[in-house]
């Protein structure tokens, strides 16, 4: 059969635009509103989110920028571990430089290939007003439409100076499922024209499944000079708000010496410091001390895990676990509702055991209700490592299949 055809039509406005919400200035590119909204992933919140607090990553921009103008075109791969902030630089990197970008996360299921070519397809269209009113059959099969669009953008360059730059986030997350060997992830080209550039972010991994004519990679080692002082800046801004300064005197640290104890907990991790700070600065440490804090993002997770079960290991087990195992599994955010069913908890049980794990969750508002996901990739692969969360997947199928009147 037949797939049908796709408009992509697009109307190119003013480039840009500033918008202010919750104190994170977005830049408004034209393009980025690519329409209609089935070809379009909007990535705003996330963003917003992942701009908080930004802080330096400047010698990954030194590098970023030495490669754009030492090679003709190319893959650059930035690698690091989970919570390292990798995302937090592709967000400040599209914000500020407009490059056309797609981020995969897992825990939203935006992660196919399909969805990728459309979203990076629509805003090459957009942004290079390219002759295309809908997609031709077959563009989202393979790379080869990608192709064309890219070889038509760089066509419109007067200037060997000008570039066309495609930002990707997390490619570890996408999915490589029924991928032939020889294919690379998101059907990327292996070869890219003249003046065309992919920037990739990527967990180590044994097998990236991107094969390239033409790449760089940066490791980002988190006990690197420029992390390090990346993460000094980050404690010593965070330090300075009113709570902070006040657990501080109970503490009984001077500055210099928390930023220092906490730069070696943190073990070069961002994330351990946006789980942390906030932790301390709401008096959950009981000791005030910084031998109390945990070494390392998973010390951390392990903790507040071990916290909850000691507290009541028979609610942990029957509502505690539950909850925020159904939403490790969830391939969207999902609403109270939604975690009721699936778990035959009520909502009141819900809605408490939420504030529970509020830290780990993040909150997204509609119109007519809130919607709930784990906030980030690395609390996900702890739930894997104390759980064995295909049961709650198969929760999630017993509800809809007992629902379809298929139960036992």
């Amino acid at each position: 059969m037949e797939k049908s055809k796709i408009s992509v039509k697009q109307k190119i406005g003013e480039t840009k635009g500033n918008s202010q919400v919750k104190g994170v200035e977005l830049n408004v590119y034209s393009y980025f509103k690519a329409t209609p909204a089935a070809l379009r992933r909007s990535f705003d919140a996330l963003m917003k989110d992942k701009l908080q607090g930004f802080v330096g990553r400047q010698f990954v921009f030194d590098a970023l920028d030495d490669f754009l103008h030492s090679h003709d075109s190319g893959y650059f791969i930035l690698r690091g571990v989970p919570g390292i902030g990798k995302s937090a630089f592709m967000a400040k990197l599209v914000n500020e430089r407009g490059y056309i970008h797609h981020f995969n996360v897992v825990s939203q299921n935006i992660r196919g290939t399909r969805t990728f070519l459309e979203n990076v397809i629509a805003q090459l269209i957009a942004c290079y007003d390219l002759p295309y009113e809908e997609l031709p059959p077959r563009a989202l099969d393979d790379s080869g439409f990608l192709m064309q669009c890219l070889n038509e953008a760089a066509a419109t360059y007067k200037s060997s100076e000008e570039r066309i730059v495609i930002a990707i986030d997390a490619l570890d997350e996408a999915d490589r499922l029924g991928l032939a060997a020889a294919v690379n992830m998101l059907y990327l080209p292996a070869t890219l024209p003249k003046g065309v550039y992919i920037i990739v972010t990527t967990r180590p991994l044994d097998d990236m499944r991107l094969q390239t004519m033409q790449q760089q990679i940066l490791d980002l080692e988190a006990d690197s000079e420029g992390n390090l002082q990346d993460i000094t800046t980050y404690i010593e801004t965070y330090i300075q708000r009113e709570g902070m300064q006040k657990r501080l005197a109970v503490w009984g640290v001077s500055g210099a010496q928390f930023v220092a104890g906490l730069r070696k907990k943190s073990q070069g991790n961002f994330m351990y410091l946006y789980c942390v700070l906030p932790a301390i600065e709401h008096g959950e440490f009981v000791n005030g001390t910084l031998d109390e804090l945990p070494d390392g993002l998973m010390a951390y997770y392990q903790r507040h895990w071990r916290q909850m079960r000691e507290g009541n290991k028979t609610e942990f087990d029957t509502v505690y676990e539950p909850i925020v195992c159904i939403l490790g599994v969830a391939q969207e955010p999902v609403t109270v509702q939604q975690i009721s069913n699936w778990t035959k908890l009520n909502q009141g049980q819900v809605k408490e055991n939420i504030r529970r794990w509020r830290e780990f969750l993040e909150e997204e508002q509609t119109k007519s209700e809130r919607k709930y996901r784990i906030y980030h990739a690395s609390f996900q692969d702890f739930l894997r490592e104390q759980v064995d969360l295909v049961r709650y997947d198969d929760m999630i199928a017993d509800y809809y299949l007992e629902l379809a009147g298929f139960s036992e």
